[in-house]
């Protein structure tokens, strides 16, 4: 299974880096035609001691994103440090098909930023664009105490208490599946992420299974990484790895970032 993944992967930039290096050859492919590249989400082959993409990890949702827009020459051949996010795409593509000119222009309600602008000054960003930050989220379902050697009652079902010959451990461990096909009243955790041009910070809150948003008076755990020296090609960087969250000396830092993630997601709703 490993070797078909990795061939997939192998077969998969084979084929991206032959149509954008040679596009430009191509007679189906004219010089006002643009071209747009990403993936769904990451992958993590035993980094981190995980496997698949059902976490909230850099490498789970860091994807490649990679749009040729010939007319915007500054651009071409050119790699951004943009905190970029898929929900981005509409609005930056409608601003460089000239639509936003266009009434009616791209309505309130679409979420995302406009990345248009850096297709002229893909270096040198505006400071509006170089402050921008990237989120993400994942739920947690089936949580329960976690006992040495307990057992789960069924792949969603709680595990069974910790008594007896298992003494309670201060920990809990969910469903390895990420709430995939249950019903948003039954999440147990929500886990937001903003990630910065320097760090990334995660809060796992828990939610209300009543009014169906996260309860962020019970913050139960936070995790901040530093990530300055990240070029997001080592997948096994050292900072994905030490968590900063604790350390009294970020304490400040820690706060600020989780006061701006609650504002940013209640922006959502």
């Amino acid at each position: 299974q490993l070797s078909a993944i990795r061939l997939s992967v192998r077969s998969a930039n084979t084929i991206w880096a032959f149509s954008f290096r040679h596009s430009h050859f191509l007679p189906f492919w004219p010089v006002s035609r643009w071209a747009v590249f990403h993936s769904d989400h990451g992958y993590q082959l035993g980094e981190l001691n995980e496997w698949s993409k059902k976490t909230d990890t850099e490498l789970a949702v860091h994807v490649p994103l990679i749009i040729r827009v010939p007319w915007m020459t500054k651009s071409i051949g050119q790699r951004t440090t943009i905190k970029a996010e898929l929900v981005d795409l509409y609005r930056t593509l409608a601003d460089l098909a000239g639509l936003s000119a266009v009434e009616p222009a791209v309505q309130d309600s679409v979420q995302g930023t406009s990345l248009a602008a850096v297709f002229d000054s893909p270096t040198d960003l505006p400071p509006d664009l170089d402050a921008k930050r990237a989120y993400s989220q994942i739920g947690r379902c089936a949580c329960g105490q976690y006992c040495p050697g307990g057992k789960a009652s069924g792949i969603q079902g709680p595990y069974l208490p910790c008594t007896g010959s298992n003494p309670p451990v201060h920990a809990e461990e969910c469903g390895a599946n990420a709430c995939c096909r249950i019903e948003v009243m039954d999440f147990d955790y929500m886990g937001y992420t903003m990630r910065t041009s320097t760090r990334r910070f995660t809060a796992w809150v828990p939610m209300d299974n009543v009014t169906l948003r996260a309860n962020w008076n019970r913050t139960i755990a936070m995790e901040l990484y530093d990530l300055t020296n990240d070029t997001g090609r080592d997948f096994d960087f050292d900072g994905y790895s030490n968590n900063l969250a604790m350390s009294s000396e970020h304490a400040a830092e820690v706060a600020t970032l989780l006061s701006d993630l609650h504002a940013a997601v209640n922006t959502w709703y």
